[in-house]
């Protein structure tokens, strides 16, 4: 099949919690709302942005009420806006409460990076396209890296990632300021350009703004064993859960075209237009120094 892929990179300060919920370095990956339905076993939050929060490892969502008091559960699904979880709510979430979904690096993540000798990190990234602006939800999934494929793929919980020439920088947090990362991807045989036409057709002069773009990060360690020559990983044992938390961004605009290279320019979710925060009603169960400072 394949031996090993190269490229990769990571920075120090993208570690986040491991999936048993104890902070390793910084917070899990957060996305807080409101409450606008609950059952004992699921709530319905105003954070259309979980609706693309996969559920790989740990994730826990944290209901915060008027009257202070909090109650976590671990999240086994998300499905519109409805968050199920694995076991009951004592107290069924109402509109008047606080939403927060919280998501976990792998602890085997964490775990190997701390090792004297790490294995590669892989990046790899989704396009996933919106059927009423786009016309089609379909997904693209690509890499910039190698492999000894002779297609060039790289497999990844069983999906294909295909080698295509693209960067992809900005992600980094500088100066307190949400990151605006910019997506460059090769147009030499007019793929993209095709593409863009297509969408065009659905929505006027789209030229594939609003659709999402992930980030998803892994080490070789944990790859799909079909990567491998024998079908075995020589770097460790496949885990398909083992990966960073997913950066989610939107498509925001068509920064330049030519028959070269076309440009995106890439947002977060809390950095769109009539997107306010914080979302979070502060108490004192969250922040117990709260109103008593002098």
């Amino acid at each position: 099949m394949s031996s090993y892929i190269l490229t990769g990179y990571f920075t120090p300060d993208t570690y986040v919690g491991t999936d048993t919920g104890t902070p390793a370095i910084q917070e899990p990956t957060e996305y807080e709302g409101t409450v606008t339905a609950g059952t004992t076993t699921t709530v319905t939050t105003s954070n259309t942005n979980v609706n693309d929060v996969e559920i790989v490892g740990t994730t826990e969502v944290v209901i915060v009420r008027p009257d202070g008091t909090a109650e976590t559960a671990t999240v086994t699904g998300i499905s519109n806006s409805t968050i199920s979880i694995g076991g009951i709510f004592t107290t069924t979430p109402t509109t008047n409460d606080s939403v927060v979904l919280k998501v976990y690096t792998s602890a085997a993540i964490i775990s190997s990076l701390q090792t004297a000798a790490p294995s590669a990190v892989i990046e790899l990234f989704e396009i996933h396209l919106i059927q009423a602006i786009h016309g089609q939800d379909n997904i693209w999934r690509f890499h910039s890296g190698s492999s000894l494929n002779a297609n060039g793929e790289i497999y990844w919980r069983s999906n294909g990632y295909t080698r295509f020439p693209i960067q992809a920088d900005g992600f980094s947090y500088e100066s307190k300021q949400m990151p605006r990362p910019t997506l460059q991807v090769s147009n030499i045989f007019g793929t993209i350009t095709s593409l863009m036409q297509t969408v065009n057709g659905t929505t006027a002069n789209n030229d594939l703004c609003g659709a999402k773009f992930y980030r998803i990060r892994t080490l070789a360690k944990y790859l799909d064993a079909n990567n491998f020559l024998g079908g075995v990983n020589p770097f460790g044992t496949p885990d398909p859960n083992a990966e960073f938390p997913r950066e989610i961004f939107t498509i925001t605009r068509k920064i330049s075209e030519n028959r070269d290279m076309v440009t995106f320019e890439l947002a977060s979710a809390l950095d769109l237009a009539n997107c306010k925060i914080p979302k979070r009603v502060c108490t004192r169960v969250l922040f117990p120094a709260l109103g008593t400072l002098k």
